[in-house]
């Protein structure tokens, strides 16, 4: 496909009569693209394309930046890049790139975009050489940027979790390297997995993964990044796909989705209450429950995919169809334009943070309803396929223990774990995506505050309620069966999730 595009863009550019004016503008602008589920399924298209918040259209967008090499007269667009990478990483060039050489003169305008905006770069002349010498590097930049081997690794210190604290002997027992597939880029959720790095992890910025000794166990681990890393596959594809993937983080509703075609068994939740919550600014507002929302008539905005619970509270009668607003992509600017008098899915941990924070439109505090007591689901919850619940069972029987411990451990000091985490989002290619210190900080201090991360019923960190997630079970079969993905016949919560390989004597008490 991006052959048949650098062609095409070739094509276009040479084929004009103005081709051979003295002097050229060139410029460029942000073309969303990839918007349905199928095309960013394709890890080629994603990588490319990127995916992130950008500030200066105080928006979260999937596209290419489109760059323009333009007489006066007309636009001849001659070559495409992720639109965070700025000018200096161009993904696919264009013969008309090369062919700017020729010309004895060229005039150019360019925008950057930034962290804090659009910056404009004034314009300059320079001589054909400077443009081909510019040209070159670009290209040479963009061939760098998307390789693979040993120059996309680099070594980093954790000081997180030392050996002696996780040195349960696991060599012989589990895989050489466990590996664990995340959903998204490494954030809050991924702590209790960074925690048990050992001290020098390394981060392979070619495939998205971090690795290092896990403690003294004498097997290493390794925790690959997910969402635009994996072309925004299902955790549940990949765990299928992949038989080198010990585990994954699968929600609930995700399980339940997948449970006729590739079902997955949890055998750690690292949240016993979930983040997901519904957030707005009027400060009129003061809901405590979703039904006070339909009775608002206010406008909800939710995902229109990997988000289930709109459809659920539709269908049990809590909101009303025509007020679910499922054009929802993770940007502000739909909040901030209608004033805070909308509700928008969010998670507790994160949202209120950036709005108030990051997000200088808005700048103040949000008000939230935490969805736990009406979808309590399981997010990000460690799973793994239903036959290495047998053949790996004398591993998750070691394992898991340790990752109670872990989660224990930087539930009291996560500052060391996130330092690490810091440092590897800011080393890998993450398309825009960023966290700071104090978003961390502000999520480890609510996860804290609301109980997020807790004890089960039962009094086990880690642990599942089978209740609770057959309650769900009855409410998402329905919906996903409406949509057509129709789950298991017949499934029940021992299909979804163990207490098995849990240590019943780690608390957090």
């Amino acid at each position: 496909m991006l052959p048949l595009v650098k062609g095409m863009i070739g094509l276009v550019a040479a084929d004009s009569e103005f081709w051979f004016d003295n002097h050229w503008i060139s410029d460029a602008t942000t073309v969303p693209c990839g918007m349905s589920r199928p095309t960013v399924q394709h890890v080629q298209h994603v990588e490319l394309a990127g995916y992130s918040y950008c500030a200066s259209h105080s928006r979260f967008h999937r596209g290419l930046k489109l760059y323009g090499e333009l007489p006066p007269r007309t636009i001849l667009p001659s070559a495409v890049w992720n639109p965070h990478g700025g000018r200096r990483r161009p993904a696919v060039m264009s013969g008309a790139s090369q062919a700017w050489c020729s010309h004895p003169r060229v005039l150019t305008y360019f925008t950057v975009l930034r962290r804090s905006g659009l910056v404009r770069v004034s314009m300059f002349r320079r001589r054909w050489v400077a443009g081909c010498a510019a040209v070159l590097a670009f290209g040479l930049t963009a061939c760098s940027g998307s390789s693979s081997g040993s120059g996309g690794v680099s070594p980093s210190a954790t000081g997180s979790a030392t050996e002696s604290r996780y040195a349960t002997p696991l060599k012989g027992i589990c895989p050489s390297t466990v590996v664990i597939q995340a959903n998204w880029w490494p954030g809050l959720p991924d702590g209790y997995l960074y925690q048990l790095l050992g001290p020098n992890p390394t981060i392979d910025v070619s495939k998205n993964r971090v690795e290092g000794p896990l403690g003294a166990t004498g097997v290493r681990l390794q925790v690959r990044a997910g969402g635009p890393a994996t072309g925004f596959q299902p955790v549940t594809s990949l765990l299928a796909q992949d038989d080198s993937i010990l585990a994954g983080y699968v929600g609930t509703d995700e399980a339940v989705q997948a449970s006729g075609r590739q079902p997955p068994v949890a055998v750690f939740a690292p949240y016993e209450k979930s983040p997901l919550a519904l957030i707005w600014g009027d400060p009129a507002w003061n809901f405590t429950n979703v039904a006070e929302i339909r009775q608002s008539g206010a406008t909800v905005l939710a995902s229109a995919s990997g988000t289930s619970f709109p459809d659920v509270f539709v269908r049990e009668g809590s909101l009303a169809k025509s007020q679910v607003d499922t054009s929802y992509q993770g940007s502000p600017d739909r909040f901030v334009a209608a004033d805070g008098k909308i509700v928008q899915q969010a998670f507790v941990t994160n949202e209120p943070y950036l709005l108030q924070h990051d997000v200088k439109a808005w700048g103040k505090p949000v008000k939230h309803l935490l969805l736990q007591d009406e979808y309590p689901a399981y997010i990000s919850a460690l799973a793994v396929r239903p036959d290495k619940v047998s053949t790996q069972r004398a591993c998750l029987a070691k394992l898991v223990p340790l990752l109670q411990r872990a989660q224990r451990d930087y539930v009291a000091n996560p500052a060391p774990v996130n330092q690490l985490l810091l440092k590897v989002v800011s080393t890998l290619h993450t398309g825009g995506f960023t966290l700071s210190s104090g978003l961390l900080a502000y999520g480890n201090a609510t996860q804290k505050q609301l109980g997020l991360i807790a004890d089960g019923s039962d009094g086990v960190l880690g642990s599942f309620d089978t209740a609770r997630v057959g309650t769900l079970i009855g409410r998402l079969v329905p919906v996903f069966t409406a949509k057509g993905s129709t789950p298991k016949a017949g499934l029940v919560p021992s299909d979804l999730v163990t207490n098995e390989f849990l240590d019943k004597a780690v608390t957090l008490k």
